[in-house]
């Protein structure tokens, strides 16, 4: 099996205003406690920007990537992470954060993918005002169900109200007629509907 690699530059996160220190449990300023065993957990990534954008069981918070990096930050100048399996990239979206050179390699094409949207650079805001924009405007137009094959729509419709499935497929149409569905972004915006 083949494996991707992405870089992800050290530099300015995407959201710096909400990305200001995030270690040991700092969230925009406010101390949280996180108890030691749940740190090599995904149970805080909800609580933090842009990991929560997706969310995988298998993963693990922020703040443990943040306990592993402070012995290095003090010896190395100019710290690399590599990560071999990197999945949703929380490991390197915390080392970008503090700066780090960040090396991750995921085999799996829909986390190498998340991978990529989340440690997408300063350069991609423009792509997501429009993404929001198509998003919206999507949201706006339903599609019906009968457009989802059968299998897919029957699991869905226990997940979701059916009203919910069918702004989604309105949204991902409007994604698809925007040529916004190849976009390394595209999975953060809905477009992992079958």
């Amino acid at each position: 099996m083949s494996r991707k690699k992405t870089l992800a530059p050290s530099g300015p996160s995407l959201f710096p205003d909400l990305v200001e220190d995030t270690r040991n449990g700092d969230v925009n300023g406010v101390r949280r406690k996180v108890a030691a065993e749940r740190l090599p957990t995904n149970t805080t990534t909800h609580q933090h920007p842009i990991h929560r954008w997706f969310n995988f069981i298998a993963g693990f918070s922020p703040e443990f990537v943040h306990d592993c990096c402070d012995g290095v930050t003090a010896r190395d100048p100019q710290p690399v992470f590599l990560d071999p399996f990197t999945g949703c990239a929380t490991g390197p979206l915390v080392a970008r954060q503090r700066g780090f050179l960040a090396i991750g390699y995921e085999s799996h094409p829909f986390f190498f993918r998340i991978a990529r949207a989340k440690l997408a650079g300063p350069d991609v805001l423009p792509q997501l005002d429009e993404i929001e924009r198509v998003l919206a405007k999507g949201f706006l137009q339903p599609k019906p169900l009968s457009s989802l094959r059968e299998s897919p729509a029957t699991f869905l419709r226990k997940l979701f109200p059916e009203d919910s499935l069918e702004s989604l497929l309105g949204a991902r149409e409007a994604l698809t007629d925007a040529a916004l569905c190849e976009n390394d972004l595209d999975p953060v915006c809905g477009n992992g509907l079958p």
